[in-house]
């Protein structure tokens, strides 16, 4: 079961990831990969966080959407052959923003989560 939970998120991270890169098209910059990451590292924080925090079983939403859909969804082998095709200059700052903004949003994510559980436990 846990295979077929992976596999349905896969599936629609991947045809998300896939429209979005449509979105963007060939652009100089890859401003398509650093929007997944980003989200990515946003909704991978806050979903784990929630996780970790409830007392319930939470295993199908981590597997479903943490593994599955945001697995398909990100994308380092597309950052590391960006990198590649960049010049220097642009692939530095490539480098520098999907960092800063990836581990930014992550601990957003993972804030966000936390006083959306508080704010849930109080009510």
């Amino acid at each position: 079961m846990n295979y077929l939970l992976v596999m349905m998120g896969a599936f629609l991270g991947a045809m998300t990831r896939y429209e979005i890169s449509l979105w963007f098209g060939g652009q100089l910059f890859p401003m398509d990969t650093v929007t997944v990451n980003v989200t990515g590292c946003f909704f991978l924080g806050f979903l784990l966080t929630l996780v970790s925090l409830s007392k319930r079983d939470r295993q199908v939403w981590a597997l479903t959407f943490g593994t599955g859909f945001l697995g398909a969804f990100t994308t380092f082998s597309t950052f590391a052959l960006d990198v590649l095709l960049l010049d220097l200059p642009m692939a530095l700052l490539y480098i520098g923003i999907s960092m800063a903004l990836g581990i930014a949003f992550a601990g957003l994510g993972v804030w966000i989560a936390g006083a959306v559980y508080s704010r849930l436990r109080k009510t």
